[in-house]
C-alpha cells in the first residue's frame, strides 16, 4: 500500500513539473514529510525543493491531494517559486500560491505573480497556465505590469 501512495505521489510531482515521470527523476527535499491516509493527502513541509531535469520547485509547503483512481490537484504555498533552466535563459515563475490540476493541465499562480527572463519581467495578481494548450493568461489589481528589455533572451 504505501510502495503504491510513493508511486502515486512521484506521479503527481511530475504533473507539477509537466515533465513525464520516464523523462528524469524527481528529488524532493523538505524538513517534514506527512502522509494523511485518511485525506488522501502526502504533505512536504519546511523549505521544499523539488527537483526535475532543469526545473526547481521551492515553497513553504507542497500538498498533494491523491484521490481515488487518480491525482486530484498539487498545492505548493509560502514564496513559491518555480524556475526552469539556469543562467540568462532561465525562466522564472514566483507567487504566493500555485495549484496544478493533472486531469485538465492547468495551473493557476496567484498572490504577487512574476514572470521573469533575462531582463524581462511581467507582474500581475494571478496566472492561468494551460500546460496541455501552451496557452496562458496573466491578471493583475487593475493592470499587468511588463519590462521589456531588447537584448533580453
Amino acid at each position: 500500500m504505501m510502495k503504491d501512495r510513493a508511486m502515486r505521489y512521484a506521479l503527481l510531482l511530475s504533473a507539477l513539473l509537466a515533465m513525464p515521470v520516464w523523462a528524469a527523476p524527481i528529488t524532493v527535499d523538505a524538513a517534514r514529510l506527512d502522509v494523511d491516509r485518511a485525506a488522501n493527502t502526502a504533505t512536504f513541509s519546511g523549505g521544499v525543493t523539488i527537483k526535475q531535469a532543469d526545473l526547481t520547485l521551492t515553497a513553504a509547503r507542497v500538498v498533494g491531494d491523491l484521490a481515488a483512481g487518480g491525482l486530484r490537484d498539487i498545492t505548493a504555498t509560502g514564496n513559491v517559486k518555480i524556475v526552469r533552466g539556469s543562467g540568462e535563459n532561465a525562466e522564472t515563475a514566483t507567487g504566493d500560491k500555485a495549484v496544478y490540476t493533472p486531469t485538465s493541465g492547468k495551473l493557476v499562480l496567484t498572490g504577487d505573480v512574476s514572470l521573469t527572463r533575462g531582463g524581462n519581467t511581467l507582474r500581475g495578481n494571478r496566472l492561468d497556465y494551460d500546460v496541455k494548450a501552451g496557452k496562458a493568461s496573466m491578471t493583475g489589481a487593475g493592470s499587468v505590469r511588463g519590462t521589456f528589455s531588447g537584448d533580453a533572451p
